[in-house]
């Protein structure tokens, strides 16, 4: 499955922010890009492995990706339910968790 989606404010470690995200997932690549009214950073992940299972028609599911980029591990959980659809991203260097970001999804598209 490919796609991208779009995220307004984000939960880091705890404190909520308004932040532009834009995510994708392109083969075996997710993309993660950061937005501010100054600048834009994007960070890049390499799929280790994922797993889960995806509705495409209701966008209901929870689908879970083992990622890296360089040195940092992590993991980003998809989940879609009645309630709308979240992206969790956790970030490990060390086998310990350095950063955990939690994304209310305006948008999730696929192609």
């Amino acid at each position: 499955m490919q796609w991208s989606a779009e995220s307004e404010l984000m939960n880091a470690n705890g404190v909520d922010v308004t932040l532009i995200s834009n995510f994708s997932k392109q083969d075996t690549v997710i993309s993660w890009q950061q937005v501010t009214s100054s600048t834009s950073n994007t960070s890049t992940f390499n799929i280790i492995s994922l797993n889960g299972t995806w509705d495409d028609q209701n966008a209901t599911g929870e689908i879970n990706y083992s990622i890296i980029s360089e040195e940092t591990h992590g993991n980003l959980k998809l989940m879609g339910n009645t309630d709308g659809i979240t992206a969790t991203l956790t970030l490990f260097e060390d086998g310990e968790v350095t950063d955990t970001y939690i994304f209310q999804l305006n948008s999730l598209t696929q192609s």
